[in-house]
């Protein structure tokens, strides 16, 4: 459960990580983000949930390990984009990425939540 749990408040807090260089970044005002900062937390970000996945099932497991290898490219992209345009675009694609399993994380905690006995 606590894995779970960790899993979902990570990827929250990534997405707001990712958030600086996402969709809703201004190209123009990109000039003075470090965006070799922001690929590496997202780097170890991939890394914990990729630790985590043997913890859960099959499924969850899987889309832990895809997006893992999803992020990949983008997280090099990141961290070596020179102009605005490719730090958003990068940016972009990373956030939707980790927007898109937000519902998956978000289902599995709330899922294990549900599966542990309450305290009467």
């Amino acid at each position: 459960m606590l894995e779970v749990s960790q899993v979902y408040a990570d990827t929250k807090r990534i997405l707001a990580v990712a958030s600086e260089v996402g969709p809703s970044s201004n190209a123009k005002l990109l000039r003075g983000v470090n965006c070799a900062k922001i690929a590496r937390e997202i780097e170890e970000y991939a890394r914990s949930l990729l630790e985590q996945s043997s913890n859960f099932t099959d499924i969850f497991g899987n889309e832990a390990r895809s997006l893992c290898d999803d992020l990949r490219s983008d997280i090099e992209a990141l961290a070596e984009a020179v102009t605005p345009e490719d730090m958003k675009a990068h940016g972009k694609s990373i956030y939707y990425k980790i927007q898109a399993f937000m519902p998956i994380a978000k289902q599995h905690a709330d899922d294990r939540r549900e599966q542990t006995p309450k305290d009467l």
